[in-house]
């Protein structure tokens, strides 16, 4: 009887032993898995959506450009997040709207959600020009890279920007509940998403989303996009989450969407779906195509980049007056 005791009393300490053991492992493996997770999401943004050292190189050329004339208050603190600083630029109008309290623009910029700084938006610089002319506010926004939150990340950043705006417009001047959202390649999915984050406050007016991503799991499927078979790794229900085409309803606000049809990194037809997606709900959704158009525009003559601005600014002025 003796010995079937000691068993017993040696049992548990053995069980604790080895609790123990696969506790330690545990600490270690949990994290491995998820970092190799989201190792494959940041992999397959940045292989599908940013063109090999294009993004590095528009990134230094913007920061190396003189800061634009007018009124600007750059490095504004909007939030934090691990222990680092979110930052956006505010740009004040250069002739006074004659509405009265000004529209505000909220720019994303490119980057395959990994990459790019709020800067980039000079390259654009004419483009800016002509917004804060008609008497529009432009806020550039950083993000944190989606490294450590996939696609989450950047749109919790992005809400968390334009609450601050919307809670801090007396300080500056323009209207809170007059914003228009405009992002570029991952910035304007980034610019579709944060728009379902407000549609109940009704203070997005419109959204312009320039050869940006709409539907993931499409992308995911498409060929025609450079390595796509690191997207195929991502569960469908995760791209499916943040697909901006799984959100649309008719109470969403007017989307203007522009694409070129030469665009290799994000295929013309993440445009089209989008589009006819919006349409169905009853929603105003307006589609441009441009031919010979590559993503983002890059390259593109002064004569069609002028073309695009001119639409966008007629439809800015419709939504938001101006």
């Amino acid at each position: 009887m003796k010995r079937i005791r000691n068993t017993a009393q040696k049992n548990p300490q053995q069980k604790n032993n080895i609790q123990r053991r696969l506790g330690r492992w545990l600490w270690i493996i949990i994290p491995v898995i998820s970092i190799g997770m989201v190792l494959v999401i940041m992999t397959a943004g940045k292989s599908i959506i940013t063109p090999s050292g294009d993004i590095h190189e528009l990134v230094e050329e913007a920061k190396n450009m003189p800061v634009p004339r007018g009124g600007v208050h750059s490095d504004i603190r909007y939030g934090s997040r691990n222990f680092r600083n979110l930052k956006l630029d505010l740009y004040e109008p250069t002739s006074a709207n004659p509405e009265g309290n000004a529209p505000l623009v909220v720019f994303y910029h490119g980057g395959s959600w990994v990459y790019g700084d709020k800067t980039t938006i000079r390259i654009i610089h004419r483009f800016l020009d002509r917004m804060r002319e008609a008497g529009y506010f432009v806020a550039s926004v950083n993000y944190t890279a989606g490294l450590l939150g996939g696609f989450h990340a950047p749109l919790k950043n992005s809400v968390k920007a334009v609450r601050w705006l919307r809670e801090h417009s007396s300080r500056y001047g323009y209207d809170p509940d007059s914003i228009a959202l405009y992002g570029i390649s991952a910035g304007g999915h980034i610019a579709l998403m944060t728009e379902t984050r407000f549609r109940d406050s009704g203070c997005i007016q419109m959204v312009l989303a320039e050869c940006a991503p709409s539907d993931l799991v499409e992308m995911a499927r498409g060929d025609a996009f450079g390595s796509s078979q690191y997207m195929d790794m991502i569960p469908d229900s995760y791209l499916r989450r943040h697909s901006p085409v799984e959100y649309v309803s008719e109470d969403m606000a007017p989307v203007l969407i522009y694409h070129g049809d030469a665009d290799t990194i994000v295929h013309v037809d993440q445009a089209r779906i989008l589009h006819d997606a919006v349409r169905a709900v009853g929603a105003h959704s307006e589609l441009e195509i441009y031919e010979d158009g590559t993503h983002a525009f890059l390259g593109m003559s002064d004569e069609l980049w002028y073309q695009q601005e001119t639409r966008a600014l007629k439809f800015m002025r419709e939504q938001l007056g101006g």
